[in-house]
């Protein structure tokens, strides 16, 4: 599955959303500028940890062990699609 998320930039309340492009292949999450852009993170979901965020119907949370991403999706319908497929 692919396609254009947005992720949160920034440090506690300071930052926003910004958009970018999900691409995910074989378990790994990658995370670029723009669709065939430069791939800016990877996530290996084999020792990620998925928070769906209840309390926030766009946005869940991806947690590596050392970062913690947080990614928003644009509708209830698309943020559920990706949850299914990670």
């Amino acid at each position: 599955m692919e396609g254009t998320l947005e992720t949160w930039q920034g440090v506690m309340v300071i930052g926003g959303w910004t958009k970018k492009y999900f691409v995910l292949t074989d378990n790994i999450l990658s995370i670029c500028d723009k669709k065939g852009g430069d791939v800016e993170a990877k996530i290996h979901l084999k020792v990620a940890t998925l928070d769906a965020r209840a309390d926030k119907p766009l946005q869940f949370a991806i947690y590596t062990g050392i970062n913690r991403f947080k990614i928003k999706a644009a509708t209830e319908d698309l943020k559920q699609k990706w949850l299914e497929v990670l």
